[in-house]
Formats: structure tokens, C-alpha cells, sequence
């Protein structure tokens, strides 16, 4: 797949590369034109090997600027790549969720505690970037209220539903108590204070509760990039989004494409968020990418793949991690795309592209699959002939 396969010079569409190898997940957003403008959302955390995989695409893409970089929270596989993507690609604004301030001063003190810590030191850095922006005017502190953000030329309109609240002074000072000194005055971490990283269940600490998720709106396309909002923060969006007119509820109703949020578990799944989305489209007319967490983590998990299922005939997911595939086989998803030759130094992905007449086609790349549900014949044949549309 090459840099023009990639990213069609002078193209009249929208891309999005959806990246979720086993190290986080990140989205990338081609805005339609030949100037290579784009939205980041997320940075996946740096491999094995210490590459980022984000900056890694964005290079190919020859993209040198970010136009807006979105850290939708503070979990390590959605921000750990930031530092560099900051540094390197320069982002004209940065939207984030409340959990900069209070993990400003929980993490100095975690640092005390565990001086030369690899993952503290890199939220460290996350910090001090974003604070640098900020410094510029440069940042946006973004919940469901935010006004929305227009790329122009294009009209391209991306707009916050989720997080549904803001944190409180009182529990950011909370939080920022978290790490203390024991009895020989040496700074500890306690376990509450630890799980700020992967977070507990309770809403008031899980890092999730502040997710993001972004309404991106082009021409007659709808697309929402879910983050990692679970079910609690999906109902309180739908109660807040049905206020007054409810005119913004349709941010997330007749949707084209959904990140399905959280890596697909089953904690993340929201029925009545699921009626809005498909409300007025037939369940083909829907594409819906997934992003495993890892090999350990049985993400996307079975119950999630199931309910899927019967809602949808089309289902990819960027990479076969943690037996990700062989779950999907197990709900009755047949592997039926063939895939397209890998791309971008062994990272895998899956591409969704958006035309100005209305049409659409996902691809993936090697390693990363798209299914089908063979029990709708009809649907599979139309999906399966889009097959033309992969690269070489």
C-alpha cells in the first residue's frame, strides 16, 4: 500500500485510519482536499521496539501539521504516544477532558514516590506538553458543551457528546491528595492512587468517566468516534443531548461509521445508545470498527461480539489480538474481506472512507479483518462487493 493508496492526492473524500494493534488505539482523519489536513484522535502507546505507530502513519501520509489532536482521557493506551506526536507534528489546538489538572499533581508526587518510573515519566511529559499549548492559547478543555470545531475548506464540523459533566475543584483536590507520606515520611502510591491509570468500576475515579467521544459531520456522513465511554456516561449523554429541543440528539442517530467504544467490552455497551445509532438505517448500512486492548485482555469480548451480531452484518477489527478473531468465529463472524498488503512498518489497520456522492468502503490491511454475518445473505453479497475498492 503506498503513500497515494494511503491518501488519494486531490481526493473529494474523508479517511479515517483507525489504528489499534495490541498498543492503545489511535484515529487518524483525513479531511477531504490535497493538502493533507487531519485530525489525531488518541496516540497509541509506543511498541515493544519504541516506535510510535500514530507519528509512523502520519509520516507516511507526509502529513506535517496536526489541525486538531484530541486526547479523549488519561489512560497510558490512548495518550502514551502524545509527547512525541506533540513535538513533532506541532498541533494547531488540542481538545483534552478534565483529567490534565489533577493528574498535573498526582503524577510530580508519583514521581516522588517512584523516581525514574518509565510510565509516569511519559504522562509527565504528556502534561508538560499539553501545558505548553496552553501557555499558547492552544488548548480546549472539551466536554458535551463544547462549541463545535469547522475545518474549512471542506465544512468538515467535529463536535463533543461525551464527556457528560466536568470534575469538581473539591474531588481534582481529592484525587491530587491521593499519593501521601507514610510514617517514615517517604512518599507512597496507594492503591486507589495506582488505579487512576486503569481505573476501578467507581465512576468518580475510573479515568473512562472523563472519555471523550467525538460527532464528526461531512456533507450527508455521520460519524462518532466513541473513546472510552461506558454505559453510565452513555446514558447520562443521551439525558443531557434530549434537553430543550433535543436538537443534538441527532449527533448520534443514522450513523455511517462507529468506533465502538472501549475496545468492545461489554461494559461500554449501551442498548438505548445502539437504537439511536441505527435509528432509520438497515443494519448493513453501518460500519463498525473495533480495536482490541491487548493480548492479555479477552477484548473485544464475546457478549459484545454477540449483540453486534444482531444488529449489524459488517464488523472489522484492526488486529487478531488476545483471540479476538477466534471470538468473533465463535459468535458466528465469518471472515470474508481479503486482506490488503501490510503497510507502515508491520503496523496493522483498518481504513473507512467516506465519498461526496454518499458511498463508503472499509478496508483493512494484513493481520487486521473485516466480517461478515453469513445468516443475511442479501447484505453479504453487497458488502462483498466492495472488494474492489482494496488497494493492491
Amino acid at each position: 500500500m503506498t503513500n497515494e493508496q494511503l491518501a488519494p492526492p486531490n481526493s473529494d473524500r474523508l479517511i479515517i485510519y483507525v489504528l489499534g494493534s495490541g498498543y492503545g488505539e489511535s484515529q487518524v482523519v483525513l479531511f477531504p482536499g490535497s493538502n493533507r489536513r487531519c485530525m489525531v484522535v488518541d496516540s497509541c502507546r509506543k511498541t515493544r521496539r519504541g516506535k510510535n505507530l500514530t507519528a509512523s502513519l502520519l509520516r507516511k501520509l507526509d502529513i506535517k501539521k496536526i489541525d486538531l489532536l484530541v486526547l479523549t482521557h488519561s489512560d497510558e493506551d490512548h495518550i502514551g504516544g502524545a509527547p512525541e506526536l506533540i513535538d513533532e507534528f506541532d498541533p494547531e489546538l488540542l481538545w483534552h477532558s478534565d483529567f490534565v489538572g489533577s493528574m498535573r499533581g498526582l503524577v510530580a508526587k508519583w514521581l516522588r514516590a517512584k523516581p525514574g518510573n518509565r510510565r509516569y515519566l511519559e504522562l509527565q511529559r504528556t502534561v508538560e506538553r499539553i501545558d505548553r499549548l496552553a501557555e499558547c492559547n492552544r488548548t480546549d478543555l472539551v466536554h458535551w458543551k463544547t462549541l463545535p470545531w469547522e475545518h474549512q475548506p471542506s465544512g468538515c464540523i467535529v463536535q463533543a457528546v461525551a464527556p457528560p459533566h466536568s470534575i469538581s475543584a473539591i474531588r481534582a483536590f481529592e484525587v491530587d491528595n491521593l499519593v501521601r507520606r507514610n510514617e517514615s515520611g517517604e512518599w507512597i502510591v496507594p492503591e486507589e492512587g495506582q488505579k487512576l491509570l486503569n481505573g476501578p468500576k467507581s465512576p468518580g475515579d475510573h479515568p473512562n468517566s472523563f472519555s471523550i467521544a467525538l460527532s464528526i459531520q461531512w456533507l450527508s456522513h455521520r460519524i462518532l468516534l466513541c473513546g472510552d465511554v461506558e454505559k453510565p456516561q452513555w446514558e447520562r449523554v443521551i439525558t443531557k443531548l434530549s434537553r430543550g429541543d433535543g436538537r443534538r440528539l441527532p449527533l448520534l442517530r443514522e450513523l455511517d461509521v462507529v468506533k465502538i467504544a472501549h475496545h468492545g467490552s461489554d461494559n461500554a455497551f449501551c442498548e438505548e445508545a445502539w437504537q439511536l445509532h441505527l435509528d432509520n438505517k438497515r443494519d448493513g448500512e453501518v460500519f463498525v470498527p473495533v480495536t482490541p486492548f491487548n493480548q492479555k485482555a479477552k477484548l473485544p469480548d464475546s457478549p459484545t461480539l454477540e449483540k453486534l451480531r444482531q444488529r449489524y452484518v459488517q464488523l472489522a477489527i484492526t488486529a487478531d489480538v488476545g483471540g479476538a478473531f477466534d471470538r468473533a468465529k465463535s459468535c458466528q463472524w465469518e471472515l470474508t474481506v481479503p486482506p490488503a498488503p501490510q503497510c507502515i512498518d508491520g503496523q496493522c489497520m483498518v481504513v473507512v472512507t467516506l465519498h461526496c456522492d454518499g458511498s463508503r468502503t472499509m478496508q483493512a490491511t494484513r493481520d487486521a479483518g473485516i466480517f461478515a454475518c453469513p445468516s443475511r445473505p442479501s447484505m453479504l453479497n453487497q458488502l462483498l462487493s466492495t472488494a474492489d475498492d482494496f488497494p493492491e
